[in-house]
């Protein structure tokens, strides 16, 4: 079973949207919104949010990362 990061990839782009949705410079924390929209649904650290919100053009590797992988998956049907 080979290892897939286009899943990992595309939620760290969620996570992402997430926090530009919420986030309110100078109204809101970072911590605030990891706090009550982060953290219930992905259970990650305050740290690994940190990490994931400084990943830079996401869209663009998850991009890359599809087109590497090409028609590689197998159907099922």
């Amino acid at each position: 079973m080979a290892y897939n990061k286009i899943n990992k990839l595309k939620r760290y782009n969620n996570i992402q949207e997430v926090t530009r949705q919420y986030y309110i410079p100078g109204y809101t924390t970072l911590k605030g919104v990891w706090n009550k929209y982060i953290y219930p649904v992905y259970l990650i650290s305050y740290e690994h949010y940190l990490r994931i919100i400084g990943e830079p053009a996401l869209n663009e590797r998850i991009k890359e990362e599809e087109e590497k992988k090409g028609g590689k998956q197998m159907e099922i049907f």
